[in-house]
């Protein structure tokens, strides 16, 4: 079976390209042209990549056509909550013309297409009403999550009135390794990474400063003053303060950023 994966190099993309590769498919993949493929390096030899941006007409069929999938998974798209506002022209033309070109493309040459959305077309679901039914009704609260309504919208009238056999998937927080900046728990985990790194740097200046000052008032040092206990001592406890100062900025930023405002499915 050969498999497309459009948006193949992001975080999602390159994960789903290594189980597809497990599962003994054939894997191609769309990349945007001079994006990084940093995340292919572990199968940078065992897929296909081809530089394409699919908002462009006809580019969508163009692949279609030369690769000729069994199964095409749609994750491209611009998938960056926090800067959707300012962005919002850029994230509506760039997710819905995506959609669009794609959908005309399978209308040509019909395959089984899964289409990544987002939890963020339900917008804020207070905790009493979880968890959310598919049937919620829809409340996008950002021009992102307007985008991936909006695609959904596209994808279930190809689907009704063109007979394309298309799937939606709502995708919610998702988390591991390759997963770039911008995203919640990679921006956690940096925020705690520096304050353990300042912790450290802290910890030791004062642990030097503790031990000169003991070496000042005792003339010779006593052996005990050769093992670090104060520098222990204090890189411990400044790493707790890091620690404390990297959850309490993390939850900050979680309650700001409403717990789903940096999804990306690419």
């Amino acid at each position: 079976m050969k498999v497309l994966i459009t948006g193949i190099a992001g975080f999602a993309g390159s994960h789903l390209a290594e189980l597809a590769l497990r599962e003994g498919a054939e894997v191609v993949g769309t990349v945007l042209p001079g994006a990084p493929t940093d995340n292919l390096a572990s199968v940078q030899k065992d897929v296909a990549t081809i530089d394409c941006d699919l908002t462009e007409p006809g580019a969508a069929g163009q692949v279609l056509r030369a690769m000729r999938p069994d199964r095409v998974f749609h994750l491209a798209g611009a998938a960056v909550v926090g800067t959707s506002w300012a962005l919002r022209a850029d994230v509506l033309r760039t997710n819905l013309e995506a959609t669009y070109q794609l959908c005309e493309g399978l209308r040509r040459h019909p395959v089984p297409c899964l289409i990544v959305s987002s939890g963020e077309v339900y917008g804020v679901v207070p905790e009493n009403e979880q968890p959310i039914s598919e049937a919620r009704r829809w409340a996008p609260g950002s021009p992102y999550a307007l985008s991936k309504a909006s695609q959904e919208l596209y994808a279930g009238y190809y689907a009704r009135s063109e007979g394309l056999p298309l799937v939606i998937a709502r995708a919610f927080n998702h988390v591991g390794p390759r997963q770039g900046l911008g995203f919640v728990w990679s921006e956690a985990a940096l925020v705690l990474a520096a304050s353990l790194a300042l912790a450290a740097l802290l910890g030791w200046l004062m642990a030097e400063m503790l031990v000169a000052m003991l070496q000042h008032v005792f003339d010779p040092p006593p052996d005990h003053l050769a093992v670090p206990w104060a520098f222990l001592g204090a890189l411990a406890g400044a790493a707790v303060i890091g620690g404390c100062l990297a959850v309490a900025l993390a939850s900050r930023g979680l309650a700001r950023l409403r717990l789903g405002s940096i999804l990306r499915e690419e």
